[in-house]
């Protein structure tokens, strides 16, 4: 929307539940009763945008984290939830996600309308980045640059895997989308 003015977009609601859900692993991983509240952030995403799969995708992601070795090196998974704190929240959050009016129909709906290549193709906002715009360009390569910089710097503080896979991702959405 940066380059085509603000307007409220459902959309919206999606970047906030998302961030909040990163802040709220954040803190469980500090405090594990912040666990509690992601299943009732994915019973709120699941009934006002189809991007609640990425919200259990990302818990999907700290099940993986949980069970994987622990190395000593640059990139790492610096923090951790248990595994079963871990697994017991994406299960009750894909629960909760299932209290909508389609039930098990939205998980469908919400893969095809993410994947189809018709509504790629129709969808103006769908389309990848006008790399030919020096502020879209900006928007895309300046995170990369300073992640480079970040990785290239001699410093002995760990880069945390988890969220150097959820950048990629995100990258990666960007330009697809």
């Amino acid at each position: 929307t940066l380059a085509f003015g603000v307007a409220p977009r459902p959309q919206d609601a999606s970047y906030a539940f998302f961030a909040l859900e990163l802040l709220l692993l954040t803190l469980a991983r500090r405090r594990r009763a912040w666990l509690y509240a992601l299943p009732v952030l994915m019973l709120v995403w699941a009934n006002v945008h189809g991007s609640f799969l990425m919200g259990l995708g990302v818990l999907a992601l700290e099940v993986v984290w949980s069970v994987l070795p622990t190395w000593k090196g640059r990139i790492r998974v610096v923090e951790r939830l248990p595994f079963h704190a871990a697994l017991v929240t994406l299960g009750a959050s894909v629960f909760a996600a299932l209290v909508n009016p389609r039930g098990l129909g939205l998980f469908s709906y919400a893969v095809h309308v993410s994947v189809a290549p018709q509504l790629d193709n129709l969808i103006a906002e769908w389309q990848s980045p006008d790399f030919h715009s020096l502020l879209l360009l900006a928007l895309v390569i300046g995170p990369a640059i300073v992640l480079i910089g970040v990785l290239g710097r001699r410093s002995e503080s760990p880069v945390a895997l988890e969220d150097l896979v959820v950048w990629g991702v995100l990258v990666l959405a960007t330009l697809h989308a």
